[in-house]
């Protein structure tokens, strides 16, 4: 009689411990707050904005937010925080987590490469230069690594701000390099510093060639520039067709006022192109290739708090279009563009607004965010739509604007 009913109450309790975790399913079902702001959200079109959310070590969530419904996929390969959340990128996750810049990366039709300095290239200060190299092959998926030393030509003392960015070509690895050297000599404090480059003493551009076979490297080329004639943030910069484009700071000979520019460097011919970018001495803070074309955008303006994004047509050297939205946000906030792109005359922009206040411990903790999606009509500057991503998430999040095939 006992076992009998020990048996019952064994049932019974399984059967109660099946509905708890039944119902708890239903409880704890994930839920995507987001709000349409404006507009309608079908102006997202073919685009889909996805981001992820980490729950611990093994566990990620890909947020999918489309034009008609929201979608999670549970337990997903994480990707990397500095690089837009794809397909291919996650694939790849293995070699781009050595990188911190979506512009070390050069690719060939059977590997991608990612070549850094790391912080080695403190320049001209007489120490040995060490890039480091890594190819994955596209087949096998093994990664080979390189640390290749480069001369140092240029006899000058100081740190800088730079810019290096790689190109691919069979066996060689080019390298080019726009560096501005801190002009450190002794001053006097009260001394001003009217402009930017009154901090800089002089600017140079480098190209080296590496070669993998034999592990050595050249200098090809190096040219200096007075920082009055041009600096360089060290900010943006990528290579398109051989040509390896850096933004710099360029003075006008005419106006001899300092404007932002793209500053195309050809690294197989050395021809040199400027393309004056029509915003002033603004910085430039992300871009998005598309083709021929690149989208960039600047600093958020502190007194006007509006926004800019152009696109350029790298080819025929010209601004496409530019457009400015007001970037607004509440008090003490501050508002970034994320991650954006251009597809059939919209630009699509994923924006933020932090509290640096709310930085914990140099970036440990959970800092009151909020994330924007933005749908913008490059011929009319309209905005189509705007979206409201509010739940909270981590402020070291990846996103990415993607078709369905890129997902």
């Amino acid at each position: 009689m006992n076992k009998k009913i020990s048996k019952i109450f064994l049932i019974i309790v399984s059967l109660a411990m099946i509905l708890i975790i039944f119902s708890l399913s239903f409880i704890t079902k994930d839920k995507i707050d987001i709000e349409d702001v404006s507009g309608d959200r079908s102006a997202l079109g073919d685009m889909n904005i996805v981001y992820q959310k980490r729950k611990g070590m093994y566990e990620t969530d890909n947020i999918i937010i489309s034009k008609d419904k929201e979608k999670v996929e549970k337990n997903v390969k994480e990707g990397i925080t500095s690089f837009t959340i794809s397909k291919e990128n996650i694939g790849n996750r293995e070699l781009l987590q050595m990188s911190n810049d979506k512009s070390n990366i050069c690719e060939t039709d059977d590997e991608i490469t990612n070549v850094s300095l790391l912080n080695t290239y403190s320049p001209y200060s007489g120490d040995e230069m060490t890039v480091y190299i890594d190819k994955k092959d596209k087949k096998s998926s093994k990664i080979k690594n390189y640390e290749i030393i480069i001369d140092d030509t240029i006899n000058v003392n100081g740190d800088s701000v730079y810019k290096a960015l790689p190109m691919r070509d069979n066996d060689n690895i080019y390298l080019a390099i726009i560096s501005s050297v801190y002009d450190d000599s002794d001053q006097d404090e009260n001394k001003s510093q009217d402009s930017e480059h009154d901090v800089y003493k002089q600017t140079y551009l480098s190209l080296f060639k590496l070669n993998l076979s034999s592990q050595q490297s050249k200098c090809i080329l190096t040219k200096s520039y007075d920082p009055n004639e041009m600096y360089t943030n060290g900010d943006v910069g990528f290579v398109k067709d051989n040509v390896a484009y850096f933004v710099t700071h360029v003075k006008d000979e005419v106006s001899k006022e300092i404007n932002t520019c793209l500053f195309g460097f050809n690294i197989i011919t050395k021809e040199i192109n400027i393309i004056n970018l029509g915003v002033e001495n603004q910085n430039i803070t992300n871009y998005s290739i598309d083709g021929n074309e690149v989208l960039l955008s600047c600093d958020v303006d502190p007194i006007s708090k509006r926004v800019k994004t152009l696109a350029v047509d790298l080819d025929n050297k010209k601004i496409i279009s530019t457009n400015e939205i007001d970037a607004k946000s509440k008090d003490d906030y501050n508002r970034y563009i994320l991650e954006m792109r251009r597809y059939n005359d919209k630009t699509y922009l994923i924006m933020c607004d932090y509290k640096e206040d709310d930085y914990v411990d140099g970036g440990n903790g959970s800092p009151d965010m909020d994330y924007y999606i933005y749908v913008i009509n490059e011929k009319n500057n309209e905005i189509l739509y705007t979206g409201k991503i509010k739940e909270k998430i981590m402020y070291n999040i990846a996103f990415g604007i993607v078709k369905d095939e890129e997902l």
